[in-house]
């Protein structure tokens, strides 16, 4: 009798069990991409709560605490940035002028410049001349308190109440220019 591992319809059966098992690899695969796609549309954050963390405000070298800010306020957002990110960049002046918005209305901003310079930090910021007073500078050069969000990507804006309880989670870049924007805010805060 021939050695069955040399027989064709051995081979044959090899490569459909080669193909076979391919195929539900890359559609189990494309699912997982799937269901990673559909939490990121619709905002959802691995946090549910604010992170209490202590931090040093880059600008004034004060020290603060993130559950203090937020209790503070009537919201705390939080926005994950770099200077070295495109979008980031892009996406700033809005931001900033957004926040502007909410100076007088207690809703206090951390920005975190994540993995960054502080040379590149300060020649960044040096073109916003005088930031809103609501604004918070935080350098996280260690990606630390990025993981304590679970963020992955930049940018990245979570807001919350002043209980801590995250309210919004904006993966990516955003419009912040659009009135909408500032509505959605005031309702999700009760403003």
């Amino acid at each position: 009798m021939d050695n069955i591992y040399q027989s064709p319809y051995f081979r044959i059966l090899v490569v459909i069990f080669i193909m076979m098992s391919t195929f539900f690899y890359s559609s189990h695969e494309r699912r997982k991409i799937e269901v990673m796609q559909e939490s990121s549309a619709q905002g959802s954050a691995v946090i549910k709560k604010l992170p209490k963390l202590d931090f040093t405000d880059w600008n004034s070298k004060t020290a603060f605490n993130t559950a203090a800010m937020a209790k503070s306020s009537k919201g705390l957002y939080v926005h994950f940035w770099a200077t070295w990110c495109g979008p980031c960049e892009q996406e700033f002046p809005a931001f900033l002028e957004y926040a502007k918005m909410f100076e007088a209305s207690y809703v206090h901003f951390i920005l975190v410049a994540v993995k960054d310079e502080e040379v590149a930090v300060k020649k960044f910021l040096k073109k916003y001349k005088i930031l809103p007073a609501n604004v918070r500078i935080v350098l996280d050069q260690s990606g630390d308190f990025m993981d304590h969000f679970g963020t992955l990507k930049l940018p990245e804006t979570f807001l919350f109440k002043s209980s801590g309880d995250l309210l919004i989670h904006y993966p990516g870049p955003q419009d912040w220019g659009l009135t909408g924007m500032y509505n959605r805010t005031l309702i999700q805060l009760g403003m």
